[in-house]
């Protein structure tokens, strides 16, 4: 018979034993969670007092270092530590997928762009199968407010627009991303989304901008900054080296492997509904060709001229009033061939302008009118009777059921059904996989010299 002295002394063992086991696993998770591997500690030295957060794990490891401030800064250092080591361990998995362990170090820095932008910048560093990744998050900060600072704060139109062609460009030439970069989405993304520009480094006089807003797509985008450095509200010691031009034209990446379409506009300017179709144009990187008349050319109008210069799109010209050159007069028809281009180069562009293409009224040429010319004849390959019709749908039916590479479409900018059937078939255009250039940029990519008086309906 066993003694109650005896049951007594082995619940008394089984109590210890078990506190035993209890006080082991919490200090094994103590040493586990005070323990920082060699490569997480922190390696940049700073004046803040630093706080971490931290997740040790034989596979997984991640250790977030971020400032404790006194100052404004501090609620938005606090709450981007967070975010950043949230997302990561939410995306432990995602992490693992190619390796049996990962260790993860975030590290900061604060650095003064101006009197009253400070740029807080975390590094993260990703270690696993003996290579390392490095990405870049950064936040700017107005240091009077504590509130994040917008984009447009910070770079005004030129500058936005400037780095928005240059992203456009680079991302379409890269062999690795040039899917990307002729995509609906990109074009869309980049037109509308200043943000994708508040993640950026300074190194030497460049900006280098870190951008993750395309999955699997990460891109590194390098600015000159002394190209931008008027428009900047940053204190970067930076010059800006080239004069702004009185008409900015910008240069557009363009593919000759790829095939592409100009669409083409006559009887214009409108002030209503031309900057409505340059508008959708200018979204998805794309460009036209539009042939004017000079005695449209009004105090209004005259503005629409230069926003179609500065869209990247093409002037030409459709003549001073719209005649029938075959039945003008020789003595007449200097008017109608320089007019139009002569008020574009003088008086609109200021000298910076020349138009170099004509379209003739009713597309009516002959031996005599094609021996005056002074320019060459942009025909067409594709009449979409936009002036006829006057319906959306029949207009967006004719070119989406028919276009071929090297098309040089017919409309006209003068008639809302036209206005509507161009803003909705330009997007529908590029899903297509065709670039929208214009008529000059469509025969140098083809490889053809266009000459003084002769006609051209297509490229190909």
């Amino acid at each position: 018979m066993v003694s109650n002295s005896t049951v007594r002394n082995k619940k008394i063992a089984i109590v210890f034993v078990l506190i035993a086991i209890i006080c082991g696993i919490s200090l094994s998770i103590v040493l586990i969670n005070s323990y920082i591997p060699e490569p997480l500690k922190q390696v940049s030295e700073h004046s803040e007092k630093v706080k971490l957060l931290k997740k040790i794990g034989n596979d997984f490891s991640v250790v977030v270092y971020y400032p404790q401030l006194d100052n404004n800064l501090n609620e938005i250092s606090t709450s981007k530590a967070n975010e950043i080591y949230n997302s990561i361990i939410s995306n432990k998995e995602q992490y693992l997928e190619d390796s049996k362990s990962v260790m993860i170090l975030v590290d900061y820095n604060i650095e003064d762009l101006s009197d009253s932008i400070a740029q807080l910048q975390f590094t993260i560093r990703v270690m696993k199968n003996d290579t390392e990744s490095q990405f870049i998050e950064s936040t700017m900060i107005d240091k009077a407010t504590g509130s994040v600072v917008d984009t447009t704060q910070v770079f005004d139109d030129v500058a936005l627009r400037l780095m928005k062609q240059n992203l456009r460009n680079m991302v379409k030439a890269d062999e690795n991303l040039k899917e990307l970069g002729f995509s609906k989405e990109f074009l869309e993304i980049t037109a509308a989304d200043t943000s994708i520009f508040s993640n950026f480094t300074i190194e030497g006089k460049d900006l280098v901008f870190h951008i993750d807003a395309f999955e699997g797509y990460p891109i590194l985008f390098r600015q000159n900054g002394e190209e931008i450095a008027n428009h900047i509200n940053l204190n970067l010691g930076m010059t800006q080296t080239i004069d702004d031009p009185v008409i900015y034209i910008p240069t557009r990446y363009i593919d000759p492997n790829r095939p592409m379409v100009a669409l083409t506009f006559d009887d214009g300017p409108h002030v209503e509904y031309t900057p409505e179709i340059l508008e959708v144009l200018r979204q998805y990187d794309s460009a036209a060709t539009f042939f004017i008349l000079g005695n449209r050319i009004g105090k209004n109008s005259r503005y629409t001229v230069i926003n179609t210069i500065e869209s990247g799109s093409e002037v030409g010209s459709h003549s001073w009033s719209h005649p029938n050159l075959v039945k003008t007069k020789d003595k007449d028809l200097d008017t109608q061939f320089y007019g139009t281009s002569t008020k574009v180069y003088e008086d609109v562009s200021e000298w910076c302008y020349q138009i170099k293409l004509f379209r003739p009224p009713y597309g009516a040429v002959n031996n005599r009118v094609s021996e005056k010319s002074p320019y060459p004849f942009i025909m067409w390959s594709m009449d979409t009777l936009d002036w006829k019709t006057r319906d959306v749908q029949s207009t967006i039916d004719t070119i989406m059921n028919d276009v071929k590479d090297g098309d040089i479409i017919l409309m006209h900018d003068i008639h809302f059904e036209s206005k509507e059937a161009a803003k909705q078939v330009i997007p529908m255009l590029i899903e297509k996989g065709y670039q929208l250039v214009t008529v000059s940029e469509m025969m140098a990519a083809k490889g053809i010299q266009m000459e003084n008086g002769v006609k051209y309906s297509r490229a190909r």
